[in-house]
């Protein structure tokens, strides 16, 4: 089996890339259903998208992808994950989503 385009790690990729983007599906049914769990769903979603890019780097780049390219999306998805860290761990910002989801 190939390990780059088409291969193991593409097949790890998006096995994880669909586990991340249920988790953000259901977090956010929690979060309009007003439930406490759902910020760490989301949380747990944002870190398991971050691992996602290690396979994803080195599928992309193995399978002729050009790193500028893989940069630029990895960088992309980063800064996603980050501004769900911010938004979800600073408790300032934190304490502002509640106020805007749960008391609404």
């Amino acid at each position: 089996m190939k390990l780059f385009a088409g291969g193991v790690l593409w097949v790890v990729t998006l096995v994880l890339w669909l586990v991340t983007m249920v988790g953000f599906v259901i977090a956010t049914w929690g979060l309009f259903a007003r439930q406490g769990w759902w910020e760490m769903i989301a949380i747990s979603s944002a870190g398991l998208g971050l691992i996602t890019l290690v396979p994803y780097w080195i599928a992309a780049v193995g399978g002729g992808e050009t790193v500028g390219t893989t940069a630029w999306n990895a960088f992309v998805h980063v800064l996603m994950v980050a501004s769900v860290f911010v938004l979800l761990l600073v408790p300032p910002l934190e304490r502002w989503v509640d106020q805007q989801v749960m008391h609404t």
